[in-house]
């Protein structure tokens, strides 16, 4: 299982033309002849990058459709994220989640 959770929020004096989150949750299966111990990489790397996409296209959809201008976010790659979960000692992001804000 993997989750991705995008949180859309004022920062400071800034005011957010939209706030609020969307959290995506995928269930993936893995060939079974894929390697084993490519699987953990695979599933974070590709699974996180699939939802966070489908985040994106939902929220530009639901932006579009509002006052104000649409809202796109930008595009992610989360192999640098999965290097530095591995090469730290004390983990911000576990396997089964994802948090992209």
């Amino acid at each position: 299982m993997v989750q991705v959770c995008v949180a859309l929020k004022n920062t400071g004096e800034h005011r957010a033309a939209y706030v609020g989150s969307v959290t995506c949750v995928g269930l993936l299966n893995v060939l079974p002849d894929w390697p084993e111990s490519d699987i953990e990489k695979l599933v974070f790397i590709n699974g996180t990058g699939m939802l966070y996409s489908s985040i994106r296209e939902m929220i530009c959809n639901i932006t579009s459709r509002g006052p104000h201008f649409m809202l796109t976010l930008p595009s992610q790659s989360f192999v640098e994220m999965y290097q530095s979960r591995k090469t730290t000692t004390s983990e911000a992001v576990s396997l089964g989640s994802a948090v992209v804000a």
